[in-house]
């Protein structure tokens, strides 16, 4: 008769609480990596937006009005009005000339 004792290997138990702790580091991992990407977007919503902020200002002290749209603003603060949107939605961002306030109208983040 053979013993246990030399053989070698992992039992079907050592294997199954291997495999449920990496299934723990997984998720947990995939739920960092969600929210880090949230995160980064809610940034760069909130750069766009400070960028187009002080356009406005830079086109105001220029001009001494209010831009009609953000397509009047300079090119050197702004490349590209057309496609700038908030990167979590694409939804545009909204200006209101008389007030000259530029918004993100996306509502996890709409307090910006």
């Amino acid at each position: 008769m053979a013993s246990d004792e030399g053989e070698k290997g992992f039992t079907l138990v050592e294997l199954m609480v291997a495999l449920a702790l990496v299934g723990i580091l997984v998720a947990v991992s995939v739920a960092v990596y969600i929210e880090a990407t949230r995160r980064a977007k809610d940034v760069t919503c909130q750069s766009n937006l400070r960028i187009l902020r002080s356009a406005i200002v830079v086109y105001r002290a220029a001009n001494l009005q209010n831009p009609d749209s953000l397509n009047d603003l300079d090119p050197n603060f702004v490349r590209d009005v057309t496609g700038l949107s908030c990167p979590a939605s694409n939804i545009p961002y909204s200006y209101n000339k008389e007030a000259a306030e530029v918004k993100c109208e996306y509502q996890p983040h709409a307090s910006y």
